[in-house]
C-alpha cells in the first residue's frame, strides 16, 4: 500500500494495521516537514493511543507552532485524554489560523457539551451548519 493511500485512511478516521503504521512511521522519519509525523499522530489517536500521539504532536508543535493540522490533532489527542481545558487552546488557535474551519468548531462544541455549556455548543454548531447544512457530525452533536 502506498503512503498516500494510508494517509487517506488515517484522515477518514480508520485504524491502521501494524504494517501500515510501521510504513507510515518510516516515511515520516524521512520527511523534514510536519505532514507525515502529524499523520502518524492522527493514526495513533484513531487507535486510542492519545498519550503517544500527544508526545509526537508536542514535538511537532515546537517546530511548527502555527501548523493547522498539528493544532487540530493536538486538540483531538487532548480530548481523547479528557483534558478538556487543555484541548481548548490548540483548537482556538486552529480557528485563529483558519477562521470558520468547521473541525475546531465541532471539537470546541464537544467540549462545551461536556461542560453543559449548551448555548455555546449550539452557537458553534449553528455556525458549522450555516457553512454546511448537511454536516453529519454537527447534526449528530445537536
Amino acid at each position: 500500500m502506498q503512503v498516500d493511500q494510508i494517509r487517506v485512511k488515517v484522515w477518514n478516521g480508520e485504524r491502521l494495521s501494524d504494517e501500515e503504521l510501521e510504513l507510515l512511521r518510516k516515511a515520516a522519519a524521512k520527511e523534514a516537514g510536519p505532514v507525515l509525523r502529524t499523520t502518524v499522530a492522527q493514526a495513533l489517536i484513531n487507535a486510542d493511543h492519545s498519550n503517544e500521539a500527544l508526545s509526537i504532536l508536542e514535538s511537532i508543535r515546537r517546530d511548527y507552532p502555527r501548523e493547522l493540522q498539528v493544532q487540530l490533532a493536538l486538540g483531538r489527542a487532548l480530548i481523547g485524554l479528557e483534558k478538556w481545558s487543555d484541548a481548548e487552546r490548540p483548537l482556538k488557535l486552529a480557528l485563529e489560523i483558519n477562521p470558520g474551519d468547521p473541525e475546531p468548531m465541532k471539537a470546541l462544541a464537544t467540549i462545551a457539551l461536556r461542560r453543559s455549556e449548551f448555548a455555546r455548543a449550539r452557537a458553534l454548531l449553528d455556525d458549522v451548519l450555516r457553512g454546511d447544512p448537511i454536516d453529519a457530525e454537527a447534526q449528530m452533536l445537536l
